[in-house]
Formats: structure tokens, sequence, C-alpha cells
């Protein structure tokens, strides 16, 4: 029988693939499963928690510490069989996370790297039930193509600490933004909308390859400033006083002069603020306020501030909205 060890490194390491080297030496207790996850090297303090997470989430413990494990196998006469009911349901959970995923059409990343595992379970389940429940709503849209695995980290745990109802969704087109907006909005008008994908100055890339690079050959895996009247039909589907975050590079590029894809967002959108990056930038930081408002986003182009915060626009009159945003 495989052991527990065994078993929970595949599970993370299919979860939060290792690609770094160790950012320090793992801290670990005296206990069961601490003594159990030392028998294999782990890439970094980060997993090494999150794999102590996953075994007290799976043994229904909510009080972390060893000496409570301790007492859960204690109760059983034999520790191995207790440890193979572990296994299973590892193994149960994994596979039940892995199809709800794919169902969800989440399929190239685990948008979060969860220390506590409820969060895949609330992440399954605001995008099966959007109903309004109290909290204000987020919208998280990140990109099916990402060659570079820029976008492996992402704000959605944050932002369900701060007491959003974050609902993520992977795009391969534009198709697939536009339908995520309507059905979010349709329900709750959205308070927060992040979009993410490799950028140039005019588009974000959804399901293509890097347009910094190549141009792409199919325009509907791509936003770019020629769908601003697609756009235009989704406006009603955000609050007063939201904010769109780009997350996509050079998406600012030039400012309030550029003819850039985030003075696009800002005129389709004139109830929200909108930031961008000036330039290539990692995943920015959001600051907020008491309220956990986000009320503004640092963008660091090769160690210097590149933010670009959209000035206010009016729509223009001769920008009809079509039918449908298909």
């Amino acid at each position: 029988m495989p052991g527990i060890g065994e078993v929970l490194h595949n599970i993370v390491s299919s979860i939060w693939p290792p690609s770094v080297e160790p950012e320090q030496e793992p801290v670990v207790e005296n206990g069961p499963v601490s003594d159990i996850i030392t028998e294999f090297d782990s890439p970094s303090a980060s997993v090494w928690r999150r794999i102590t997470e996953s075994a007290y989430f799976l043994l229904g413990i909510e009080e972390h510490n060893d000496e409570v494990v301790q007492r859960a196998l204690s109760q059983s006469q034999n520790v191995f069989e207790q440890f193979e009911q572990i296994q299973g349901r590892i193994d149960q959970s994994h596979d039940r996370w892995g199809r709800d995923l794919e169902e969800l059409g989440i399929t190239s990343r685990l948008p979060v790297h969860f220390e506590d595992n409820s969060r895949i379970a609330e992440l399954i389940s605001n995008r099966r039930d959007l109903s309004p429940d109290g909290r204000p709503l987020a919208v998280v849209i990140g990109p099916r193509q990402d060659g570079n695995g820029a976008f492996n980290n992402t704000h959605v745990s944050n932002l369900m600490n701060r007491g959003y109802r974050v609902v993520y969704y992977e795009a391969s087109c534009e198709t697939d933004l536009y339908n995520a907006i309507r059905e979010t909005g349709e329900r709750q008008q959205i308070s927060l909308l992040m979009v993410g994908g490799h950028g140039v100055s005019g588009a974000i890339s959804f399901g293509a390859i890097d347009p910094a690079s190549d141009d792409p050959a199919d325009e509907s895996l791509i936003l770019d400033i020629s769908d601003e009247p697609e756009l235009l039909a989704l406006r009603q589907y955000l609050a007063d006083d939201s904010v769109i975050v780009s997350e996509s590079c050079s998406t600012g590029q030039d400012g309030q002069v550029g003819d850039n894809a985030s003075n696009m967002l800002a005129r389709v959108f004139s109830q929200s603020t909108v930031y961008s990056p000036a330039a290539p930038a990692p995943v920015p930081q959001l600051l907020f306020n008491d309220n956990n408002e986000v009320i503004d986003v640092n963008y660091q182009c090769a160690g210097e501030e590149c933010t670009y915060e959209v000035p206010s626009y009016s729509i223009e009159p001769h920008l009809v909205p079509p039918q449908s945003a298909d």
C-alpha cells in the first residue's frame, strides 16, 4: 500500500506543481502528520504548509495541531487502517475536485495556492450558485493559454479572505469573457473585475500565444479595441464605483493618449475605475481601505512603478451596442 506521504506528495504535486527552489527549510512540529511529510522533499516552505493543511482538512479536523491528529489516529486500533482511510479520502476528494473544476472549464491551473482546502470547495460552489449572499462580487478571469506560468499566482485567496464572493473563470476567447460578465452580472452587479491574459497595448490574449511575440491567427481568441461595441452591451453589469484591474502587460501603454485596451475599457465602463500596467509587469499589488474596497493598484515594471489609472470617460454616442455579445 502506498504510504500516506507518497499520496500527499502526489496530490499536492498535481495541484501545486513544484517549480521553485526551497525558500527556506520547512519548519514542522512533532507528530504523525509532520513525521510523514518529512519523508519526501518539497519545493518550498509554503508547499510544506499546504501539505499539512491537506491532511488536516481531509481528516475533518479544524484545530490544526499534531496533538489533535495524534488523538484522532490513536482512536483506531490499527494506525495503518486509519492511514488507508485517509488515503481513500484524499483520492476521492482529488478526483471530485478535478472533475468539478474540469466541468466548470477550469483546466489550466488551480487559480490560487490554497492553504485552506475549503477554498477549493468555495471556488466550485461560487461558480455553481451565482446567487448573491450579501458579499461584494469579484469576478476574476484568467487565460486558458499561458506559456510561461505568469498566471499561476492570483488574488483569489486574498479576495476571499477580505470578504468577497469570488467567481473565477478561465477564458479561451473573447466570448468566454462576455459570458462570464453577463452570467454573474445578471444576478448581482460586479464590484471588482480582474481580467488577466498576456497583453500588448491594444489586446489581451486568452486562448492565443502571447501577442507580444506574434499576431494571433484568430482574432476571437483575444480582446482588442475593435471589441468595444460588444463590451458596451455589458456595461450594465458593473456597479457604480466598481474597479477593473487589468492583469495584462502593457495594456496602459502611452497612458491617456494611447490607443490601448485600458482606455477602451474605461470608455465602455465609465462608472468604473480602471487600473493597468504601462509596460510588462508581474501580478500587481492591490491596496484596500478599512472596508476592504480596492482603492489603488500598484504595478512594478523593472523595479519602478508603472501604474496607469485611467481617467473617467463618457460613452461616445456613436457606439451602438449589438443585439448580443457573442
